[in-house]
């Protein structure tokens, strides 16, 4: 049985870094809902800012279904994989179907992330250097963003307000975990 592995967590919490992590220790393919959407953008020549993503994500969801981002980065899979940018109830569901899930949430503290927005909003534009998206992606209607049902729902937080070889120590633990 195939092993997936999600990651949810909020905005600038270092879900990325987390991956980036976890593909090293494990060696893992890695896809991510995020890059469905801008695949997506792209097709339809639309801008990559945050807002414009999330509305296409939206649309997505609630023509398509709730797992259509998730089934759409896990059909690119091979093997055993990590599916970050899980935001809606519906994708974790349709993940768990799919083989052995295991969902990791990052998360930090809100002035923690509000300093890693303000220090990367040159590096991606349209994005608010605040956490004013918190409200939006947190309790979205069935077919938008539910970070938060979809942190309550993981297996795993992991917090990450230390330095990153602090993270490193807890993913490579959860990394050993998995492996087992």
């Amino acid at each position: 049985m195939r092993k997936i592995i999600g990651v949810t967590g909020t905005a600038a919490s270092g879900k990325d870094e987390v991956v980036r992590m976890l593909v090293r220790s494990i060696g893992w393919e890695h896809y991510s809902t995020s890059d469905e959407i801008r695949y997506e953008a792209t097709a339809r020549g639309i801008g990559h800012s945050r807002p414009e993503l999330s509305e296409i994500a939206n649309e997505l969801r609630l023509g398509m279904g709730t797992s259509v981002l998730a089934a759409r980065a896990l059909a690119r899979a091979k093997g055993d994989v990590i599916i970050s940018g899980i935001r809606n109830e519906g994708e974790i569901e349709y993940l768990k179907t799919q083989g052995d899930f295991t969902l990791i949430a990052v998360d930090a503290s809100a002035d923690t992330r509000e300093m890693r927005l303000r220090n990367r909003d040159e590096v991606r534009p349209g994005n608010d250097p605040d956490l004013k998206q918190d409200k939006k992606e947190f309790a979205g209607a069935s077919h938008g963003q539910q970070v938060g049902k979809c942190i309550e729902a993981s297996d795993i937080i992991i917090m990450n307000d230390g330095t990153l070889d602090e993270l490193r120590k807890k993913v490579d633990e959860f990394a050993s975990g998995i492996l087992k």
